[in-house]
């Protein structure tokens, strides 16, 4: 049985049909440098630095979207399904006399013609020879440049050493606490460090080019080993926040909620219902009075259980550190 199961599946006497060859005898990780050309627009130009980390050179210096640019690299290994001399074939038919979008990969070009009637796949040229790819990284390159732009507001693994908001300013101090100005009140002593931790995990949904004035408040983020602090600018905080950058020309959209996380420090976590050493706001609303349905033993048997309900102290760690008393202890 084996050795049956053994020929079907490798079939001895017959080859293995090779696979198509690659549009270009370059791998993915080689690539280094990309120039993206779509009609009248400037040019993309994209470079990897030693770290293997891609930046945007043109037409703004920015971080770049790993995700995009992985899939601009990958086209150096994409299989040619279909090659053809560029003299045999009609190239304007095939949207290849005046092509719209041209990527170079280290100095070779690719041009982007008209996409095949039948299947997901599109005509391009590679010097004199005309190819059939996979249509896969076409939208990639005829969006716009800010496509290609990191959306994390700050970049990976970066350590933020001040943080100045409208209304609210904190300093990393050597010893690993953190000054704010003003002292805050009713705050948990983590809020900073969680507050930071927001802006270096923040993401926009969207990134659009803003070449006009910006006004608004001020946001400043000092980041350790940086000459000059990071500049954002609220541009709007509903129906979405909208974080503007004047030194790039862009503007970060993420969600109104997100003003609440990266604009003020986190709210107290203080227990629902405070305590006597935590007491809580006075209600406003009157105590309620006791139901005329219940009779006089059942009306005494409530208020029994009430009282033993309410203990004098609560027991409950105070985490929005509110006094400095320890948590009582659970008997």
């Amino acid at each position: 049985v084996l050795a049956l199961a053994a020929i079907a599946v490798y079939r001895p006497g017959l080859e293995r049909p090779t696979p198509p060859p690659t549009l270009l005898p370059l791998k993915a990780a080689a690539v280094h440098r990309i120039t993206v050309k779509r009609g009248g627009a400037d040019p993309i130009v994209l470079t990897r630095n030693a770290r293997g980390r891609w930046r945007l050179s043109a037409p703004v210096s920015a971080r770049a979207s790993r995700f995009q640019v992985d899939a601009i690299a990958h086209l150096a290994e994409t299989r040619s399904l279909r090659r053809e001399p560029a003299g045999a074939v009609d190239r304007a038919a095939l949207g290849l006399a005046e092509p719209k979008v041209a990527v170079t990969l280290n100095g070779t070009r690719i041009a982007f013609g008209a996409r095949a009637p039948l299947g997901n796949r599109r005509y391009v040229q590679v010097g004199g020879t005309v190819h059939l790819i996979p249509d896969i990284a076409y939208y990639h390159l005829a969006g716009a440049y800010t496509a290609f732009i990191d959306r994390h507001l700050l970049a990976e693994g970066a350590h933020i050493a001040s943080l100045s908001l409208p209304g609210l300013a904190l300093v990393h101090r050597p010893d690993g606490h953190w000054r704010v100005e003003p002292p805050p009140v009713h705050r948990s002593a983590d809020a900073p460090n969680r507050l930071a931790e927001a802006w270096r995990h923040a993401q926009a949904s969207r990134i659009r080019a803003y070449p006009g004035p910006m006004s608004g408040p001020e946001v400043r983020i000092g980041l350790r080993g940086a000459q000059a602090p990071l500049r954002f600018i609220v541009l709007q905080r509903r129906p979405q926040l909208l974080l503007g950058r004047p030194a790039l020309g862009l503007a970060y959209r993420l969600p109104a909620e997100a003003a609440e996380t990266l604009l003020r420090l986190p709210g107290p976590q203080a227990p629902p219902g405070g305590c006597q050493r935590c007491p809580s706001p006075p209600s406003s609303r009157p105590p309620a009075a006791p139901s005329a349905r219940l009779s006089p033993a059942a009306a005494a048997w409530t208020s029994t259980r009430r009282r033993r309900a309410r203990p004098a102290l609560c027991r409950l760690p105070c985490t929005a550190r509110l006094c400095s008393a320890p948590p009582i202890p659970s008997t």
